[in-house]
């Protein structure tokens, strides 16, 4: 019995371990706690969104108008700042 109790301990240890080790993102920094990916050199720019919350990189002399609707997707189906 205290063979199955230490063996179940060692488990849960281990799974511990092994859960926090594999969530944690070690390519992704935090920007007003949105995840912002790691410059892979050629993204230098980063645009976050704290109402949706997410952020993109994108290139050097790209713009961004956030006052842009998308709207070919039909009533209800619009997509902001996509051009």
């Amino acid at each position: 019995m205290r063979r199955i109790i230490i063996f179940f301990i060692i488990i849960i240890i281990l799974g511990g371990i092994s859960f926090w080790y594999f969530s944690a993102n070690h390519n992704v920094s935090c920007k007003n706690c949105i995840g912002v990916a790691l410059n892979p050199g050629d993204l230098p720019d980063i645009y976050t969104d704290g109402n949706i919350g997410f952020s993109v990189r994108y290139p050097k002399g790209y713009l961004l108008d956030n006052s842009y609707v998308y709207q070919a997707l039909g009533p209800g189906k619009e997509i902001n700042g996509v051009k």
